[in-house]
C-alpha cells in the first residue's frame, strides 16, 4: 500500500462523523436505485407469472397456418414447443344426455394437440394429457354439475355439435361461453371418448369443459399454434418476428405481458416503449437525487478537504495522485456503502411489495389476477443486482 492510500485511509479514520455520513448518503442513494429497479423487475416478473395462470405458458399466437408451416415451427430450433388447436367454431359444442336442464349438461370443447396441452394446462390434475382423439380431458365442475362419478380411465359419452342462436333473418350465429335461454344445440354426432385426465379449475381454458386430442400430424382448417420460445429473453420479440418472417406468417399476436416480464420491447409498439421510458426518466431523476445528496455530504467538510488535498501538495503529491486519492476514498466509502443499499433497498422493496401487492390482488384492479391470494413476490436476479450496483457506482 502506498503513501497516498494511508493518508487516505488515515484521514478517513480521523473524520468518522463525515465518513459515517457519506456512506449513510450512499446507502440511501442506492437503496433508492435498488428499490425502484428490483421493484420493477418483480412487478414485470408478475405480470409474466399473471399472463401464465390466466393465458398459458404461450409467447405468440399464430393463426391458420398451412401443414408446412406447422411442421416448420415444431422444427425450428428457436421454439421450445408449438401447439396446435382447432378454432372452428361450428364444432365447439358438446351436451350429455341425461335429465339435467341444459345449462348444466350443454358445454363447449376445445381440440388440442400433446404440445397444446403442454402449454395450456396449468392447474392441478389428475392422470395425464391427451394423445389422440379417443382421449379427452374433462374439467370437474362439468362432471359435478352432472352428477357423474368419472375417474381417469373411465370412458364418457357425449353429443357433438354446435352451439347458436338465431336471429330475425333466419342467419345462424355460432355461440360459445355460458349457456344463455335463447340458443339452440344442433346435434352432429356422438361420441365416445376416454378421459385421461381430470382438471382442477384450469383458467387459461376456462368455458371449455372439455379438451379432446387430436390425432399426430392432423392439420385442422381453421387452427390456432401457440409457441413458448427456447431462450425468452430481452430479444424475444425480435425473435418473433424473424420466425414470422422467414414462414410467411401474416396473422399472428404476441404476448406483450409476457414479453414485458423479461424486458423485451425491441420491435414492441411505441407505447411499450414509452413505458421503459417512463422508468429511464424516474431513474434519472434519482440518480439526479443520489448525485446531490452525495455531492452535499462532501460539501459539509469542504474548508477540510482542501486543507487535506493542499497537505498532500506540500508533500510533493502531483495532482494524478490527488486524484487517486479522491477516487480511493469513493471506492472505500461506496462499497460498503453500496452493499448497505442494496440490502436495505431489497429490504423495502420486499417489504412494499408484500403490503402493497397484498392490496392490489385483494382488489382485483389487475385484469387476470381475480380469485388469486397472496402478494407480489420479490423476484431479484444476478444482472439486476450488478445493474443496480453498477448504477450506484457511476452515481
Amino acid at each position: 500500500m502506498n503513501i497516498i492510500a494511508k493518508l487516505t485511509i488515515r484521514h478517513l479514520c480521523q473524520n468518522k462523523k463525515r465518513t459515517i455520513v457519506t456512506i449513510i448518503g450512499i446507502a440511501v442513494s442506492t437503496a433508492l436505485i435498488s428499490a425502484i429497479l428490483a421493484g420493477a423487475f418483480s412487478f414485470f416478473r408478475f405480470f409474466g407469472t399473471v399472463s401464465v395462470m390466466t393465458d398459458g405458458n404461450v409467447h405468440a399466437v399464430f393463426n391458420n397456418l398451412t401443414g408446412e408451416q406447422i411442421d416448420n415451427l415444431k422444427a425450428d430450433d428457436r421454439i421450445a414447443n408449438a401447439g396446435v388447436s382447432d378454432t372452428d367454431l361450428a364444432i365447439s359444442g358438446i351436451q350429455l344426455d341425461n335429465d339435467k336442464e341444459d345449462r348444466f349438461r350443454t358445454g363447449n370443447i376445445a381440440f388440442g394437440d400433446p404440445d397444446y396441452f403442454k402449454q395450456m394446462i396449468v392447474s392441478d390434475y389428475e392422470g395425464r394429457f391427451p394423445e389422440n382423439a379417443d382421449e379427452i380431458a374433462v374439467e370437474e365442475s362439468f362432471l359435478a354439475d352432472n352428477d357423474l362419478d368419472i375417474q381417469v380411465g373411465d370412458t364418457l359419452d357425449f353429443i357433438a355439435g354446435n352451439r347458436y342462436s338465431t336471429d330475425e333473418n333466419g342467419e345462424k350465429t355460432y355461440w360459445a361461453g355460458n349457456w344463455n335461454s335463447s340458443e339452440s344445440f344442433e346435434r352432429l354426432s356422438e361420441e365416445s371418448c376416454r378421459v385421461t385426465a381430470v382438471l382442477h379449475g384450469n383458467r387459461p381454458t376456462t368455458g371449455f369443459d372439455i379438451i379432446r386430442g387430436m390425432d399426430k400430424g392432423a392439420v385442422p382448417v381453421n387452427n390456432s399454434v401457440r409457441i413458448c420460445l427456447e431462450n425468452l429473453d430481452r430479444t424475444a420479440i425480435r425473435q418473433i418476428k424473424e420466425i414470422v418472417g422467414e414462414y410467411g406468417i401474416t396473422d399472428y399476436a404476441i404476448n406483450m405481458e409476457i414479453m414485458l416480464s423479461v424486458f423485451a420491447f425491441e420491435g414492441g409498439s411505441d407505447s411499450f416503449r414509452s413505458l421503459f421510458l417512463m422508468m429511464g426518466i424516474a431513474l434519472a431523476v434519482v440518480i439526479g437525487t443520489a448525485i446531490i445528496l452525495i455531492y452535499n455530504s462532501f460539501g459539509l467538510s469542504l474548508a477540510e478537504k482542501i486543507r487535506y488535498l493542499g497537505m498532500l501538495a506540500s508533500v510533493g503529491a502531483t495532482g494524478r495522485q490527488k486524484r487517486s486519492s479522491i477516487y480511493y476514498e469513493s471506492v472505500l466509502l461506496g462499497i460498503p456503502g453500496i452493499i448497505l443499499g442494496i440490502i436495505l433497498g431489497l429490504l423495502g422493496s420486499y417489504i412494499t411489495l408484500n403490503l402493497l401487492g397484498r392490496r392490489i390482488l385483494e382488489s382485483n384492479m389487475i385484469a387476470g389476477t381475480e380469485g388469486i391470494s397472496g402478494t407480489i413476490p420479490l423476484v431479484v436476479s444476478l444482472p439486476v443486482i450488478l445493474v443496480i450496483a453498477a448504477g450506484a457506482a457511476v452515481t
